[in-house]
């Protein structure tokens, strides 16, 4: 992906990559008392966030069981761009957070961190 890019004239400031994390998004539907029966429901109400913005699915949300207070608390953190702040929320030990620390590591490794 990043070759293509670069080979079309594309850099870093031009394409980012961005990053969806079933584990993370577990955690933190868990930390926030989501239900685990709602998780796989919920995450495809979730996944239409770009496509009919964040009243829809907060009403899909609320409609799948979800407290209101808790569909705002889960946007708040789904704005969350760096690990710092995702640590914060999940705590040091969190599975999700050295999973995406392990995947940040492969990207530096490889040189394409800054995409």
């Amino acid at each position: 992906c990043v070759d293509l890019c670069t080979r079309l004239g594309l850099g870093p400031s031009d394409v980012g990559i961005r990053l969806s994390s079933r584990k993370a998004l577990s955690e933190i539907m868990e930390t926030m008392g989501v239900p685990p029966a709602l998780f796989t429901r919920a995450c495809v109400v979730v996944d239409k966030l770009d496509k009919i913005g964040k009243d829809a699915v907060r009403d899909q949300l609320v409609e799948l069981g979800v407290d209101l207070d808790v569909s705002d608390q889960l946007f708040t953190v789904l704005d969350v761009g760096d690990l710092p702040s995702l640590r914060a929320i999940l705590g040091d030990a969190s599975p999700a957070v050295e999973e995406l620390e392990q995947l940040f590591g492969y990207a530096e490794a490889y040189g394409i961190s800054e995409w």
